[in-house]
């Protein structure tokens, strides 16, 4: 004879059952959250990608921003049971009812990035705080000089490659041995990164010579290549300093438009 529940029993299993339902939204946040940030950050790398292919085919780029990303979770359960008597016994057929509705409602606002906003943001140049704050993040000197530099004092570095693909490879040789000499001196901890104010009050990224203002190859060169005076042992980086004082480097930044037309350069097209 196949066992059929008691009313103990089915009385238990309800308790149970709502038990579990009451849990499920801390379980719903564990798992969902994870995945709209994986799809977040997985779907903006594949526009910044989009764009660097359509900039290499001189196509117009296209950003449509995340704005906003709202879910709401609904979870809905029931369960019920009935007994039936005849005269003074329990019938042995017990109907059980168990239902369960689950339902996810995501909005998602896309805002394009376009008009003044557009322009602001993509066609002004980088500022010099925002290239210390690279450089102090832990960035490689050398890489955020070849991305968001294209002129230092008169050295230029690729500066028409910040547009359309030049008809002419940009002459870039003199400045990529700065930014090396550079790196070399912040791997060996010799060149500390400040950001600073000028007279004028101007913001300017400040790199001091450290160890006791050791003069190694590495710094006789960049002092060279920049017309720095070797006796220094502290020179700025800034924007509009057009004085050649021996201790000041007139820095021209890119725009995060010329940055990336800088890097859509390196896109590697098939041969087909």
């Amino acid at each position: 004879m196949p066992y059929l529940p008691t009313p103990r029993s089915l009385v238990l299993f309800l308790v149970l059952f709502l038990a579990g339902c009451s849990n499920l939204g801390p379980r719903v946040l564990e798992t969902g959250r994870g995945d709209y940030n994986t799809a977040l950050r997985d779907t903006s790398d594949q526009q910044l990608l989009l764009n660097l292919v359509r900039l290499r085919y001189l196509e117009r780029p296209y950003f449509l921003e995340v704005a906003s990303v709202t879910s709401q979770f609904t979870f809905s359960g029931s369960a019920g049971a009935g007994l039936a008597f005849e005269g003074l016994r329990v019938d042995d057929d017990v109907p059980v009812d168990i239902q369960g509705v689950y339902e996810e409602a995501p909005t998602v606002a896309y805002q394009p990035l376009q008009g003044e906003d557009f322009v602001r943001r993509l066609l002004s140049p980088i500022s010099i705080e925002a290239v210390a704050l690279l450089a102090r993040s832990g960035w490689s000197i050398e890489r955020i000089m070849r991305v968001c530099v294209q002129r230092a004092n008169d050295l230029g570095n690729a500066v028409t490659a910040s547009g359309p693909t030049p008809g002419e490879a940009p002459d870039f040789e003199a400045f990529l041995e700065v930014a090396r000499a550079a790196r070399r001196l912040q791997q060996q901890d010799q060149l500390a990164l400040a950001l600073v104010a000028d007279g004028e009050g101007r913001p300017v990224l400040s790199f001091v010579l450290t160890h006791g203002g050791e003069r190694t190859a590495e710094f006789r060169r960049l002092a060279e290549l920049l017309e720095l005076s070797e006796e220094r042992t502290r020179f700025s980086f800034g924007s509009g300093i057009w004085q050649r004082d021996g201790g000041s480097v007139d820095v021209q930044t890119r725009s995060l438009n010329g940055i990336l037309y800088y890097l859509s350069h390196g896109v590697e097209i098939p041969e087909a």
